[in-house]
């Protein structure tokens, strides 16, 4: 059996403050972490840019 933790990565990357505090706002007031945001938007690009199929978890 797997352990769920030993299946996560984690990815750290630097972005313009402001862009970040507006990202954080706005995920915020809707109700979604940044966490999952930003796993939909890697899985959209993949399906667009990607030869192979992104994993669906």
């Amino acid at each position: 059996m797997t352990n769920k933790k030993d299946d996560l990565a984690l990815i750290n990357f630097k972005c313009d403050r402001d862009l970040a505090d507006q990202f954080k706002k706005v995920v915020k007031e809707q109700g979604y972490s940044q966490s999952l945001v930003l796993r939909e938007l890697m899985k959209e690009y993949l399906k667009k840019n990607a030869e192979i199929e992104p994993l669906d978890k």
